[in-house]
């Protein structure tokens, strides 16, 4: 059952200008119980193909859940794929020949009653074709797949069944039908794991991932030391270059993960993920660009809110150059969690952002570009659909396309208002990079505002930033005009604006 929730802005053209990161529709697929899409893939007619699990459907405690639908977010078929046991799909990708989808994951119902790697293949109308499960007496799990230029696929994901250490790397290559060509682990005596596998432009492929390479024992070490871990391989498996990296101060005591990785069009490489060596929260967003030999180029955290935020998929704008990250993040005390969706400039500089979400929790677990600029982010959503989850596809307008040039942002390091809703009050708080300071020179930072606007484009309240500091500028607004008096509940912009330039918008919520 699908319910399909059109968003549609009808505001003026001032505040229009403001945007960046808009929705074009939303649409739900589930039943009653819990079900997720932690990935999607373009299909070769320009359809999405959802993969995850349900619930809700299907023979066991949990199946493979496939949702085939159009351009406009309507469903075409879905299929499950299970035992008695517990499945799902956290991979997909087209078939070998464009004559399907293969799916990958992880099931609890083969023989050896545990967790062991799932490969599926189903026809373009959705009939399973066949099953392969690999892995051995423990823990064994498939987090990736892409194909491979000799019509084969290659899996990646963690093992404890076979390695050197907790877990370790696992890497399946298989031929078009899923028949395993070799098997190969990564890893150390701690823990390693890997999470994306992306064919490269020189014809090889790149892995992201963490290790405990560092977890040695240390004075005041608490034994979950993790560092993002970057790999290339080569069509044999064989390791070409790998590097280590760390977002915070030092890897001593951090608890480093990358979740994804996108080549770039320098030929480097970029990461999202997350770090929790923060001390005011537990876990931010950490993002890594890399050169094409793995070295450093820039990291940067970026604080979502004041407690868990996960970095879960990136992409790089075919245009210019520009990332997109979705993910999701937790309010701080309460269970509910929201979608993001992060906008950053090729250096890292954060442009904008934007919340989805509504009275439950909300994830975003894959983001892609189309041809046309506009993106898809594929998820779970609580606060929409039937069940206590339903898989959640988003379609994201042109971020290109929004602004005139002269008002497209410059970036501001960090922007975050909370709480947001909020009654009565909140605090607007922003810091403006030291990249965008390097990047431009001449330009006075000191004349600062804050503007708060209404849906008719008015501006009700402005903030004069006095004393502009180069790190986090905090004021707060209590739900007032410029002269002092309440005003009513509903939908504000607030807009960080300096020499009459926008740097950044977000939209906040006052509810009384």
């Amino acid at each position: 059952m699908k319910k399909k929730y059109l968003i549609i802005l009808i505001l003026f053209s001032t505040i229009y200008l403001f945007a960046e990161i808009e929705t074009e529709w939303t649409a739900t697929f589930g039943g009653s119980y819990s079900d997720a899409a932690n990935s999607i893939c373009i299909t070769p007619d320009n359809d999405f193909i959802l993969a995850g699990y349900t619930n809700s459907f299907g023979a066991g405690n949990s199946d493979v859940y496939l949702i085939k639908t159009d351009a406009d977010g309507n469903e075409v078929w879905s299929q499950t794929y299970g035992g008695s046991g517990w499945e799902n799909a956290k991979a997909v990708c087209n078939a070998v020949g464009n004559d399907g989808y293969v799916t990958a994951g992880y099931t609890t119902s083969s023989e050896s009653n545990s967790f062991d790697v799932l490969i599926v293949k189903i026809n373009s109308n959705g009939n399973v074709q066949w099953v392969q499960v690999y892995g051995g007496d423990q823990f064994d799990t498939a987090e990736s797949i892409c194909r491979t230029s000799d019509d084969g696929y290659l899996l990646c994901g963690y093992t404890s069944s076979f390695g050197a250490g907790e877990d370790d790397i696992y890497l399946i290559k298989t031929d078009a039908d899923g028949d395993s060509l070799w098997t190969k682990t990564i890893g150390c005596e701690r823990s390693d794991m890997g999470h994306s596998i992306k064919p490269t432009s020189d014809g090889n492929y790149i892995i992201s991932g963490s290790t405990g390479l560092y977890d040695a024992p240390y004075p005041g070490s608490n034994g979950r030391n993790r560092e993002i871990y970057i790999i290339k391989i080569d069509e044999a498996g064989d390791i070409l270059a790998e590097n280590t990296f760390w977002v915070m101060d030092t890897h001593q005591n951090s608890f480093d993960t990358g979740y994804d990785i996108c080549e770039t069009s320098d030929g480097g490489f970029c990461v999202v993920g997350c770090t929790s060596q923060h001390l005011q929260e537990l876990m931010d967003v950490a993002v890594l660009k890399v050169d094409p030999q793995l070295n450093e180029v820039w990291k940067t955290n970026t604080e979502m809110e004041a407690y868990y935020d996960y970095g879960y998929s990136i992409c790089e704008d075919m245009e210019n150059g520009s990332l997109y990250i979705c993910g999701s993040f937790k309010y701080v005390n309460t269970a509910k969690a929201d979608m993001f969706c992060l906008l950053l400039d090729s250096e890292g500089n954060e442009i904008e952002r934007e919340y989805f979400g509504s009275t439950g929790s909300e994830c975003g677990c894959k983001i892609l570009q189309l041809n046309d600029g506009s993106l898809v982010i594929s998820g779970y959503t609580s606060s929409f659909g039937e069940g206590s989850n339903d898989v959640w596809l988003l379609k994201i307008c042109n971020p290109n396309l929004q602004s005139p040039q002269d008002e497209i942002p410059i970036g501001s390091q960090f922007f975050q208002i909370y709480p947001n809703p909020f009654n009565p009050e909140t605090t607007i708080s922003f810091k403006i990079s030291s990249r965008v300071l390097d990047q431009n020179p001449t330009r006075d930072f000191k004349n600062t505002n804050i503007e708060i606007y209404n849906l008719k484009g008015q501006r009700i309240r402005e903030f004069k930033i006095q004393n502009l500091k180069f790190k986090i500028n905090s004021i707060v607004w209590d739900g007032t005009d410029q002269t002092n008096q309440p005003v009513s509940s509903g939908i504000y912009f607030c807009v960080l604006r300096n020499n009459g330039k926008i740097l950044v918008s977000k939209k906040m919520i006052l509810l009384k």
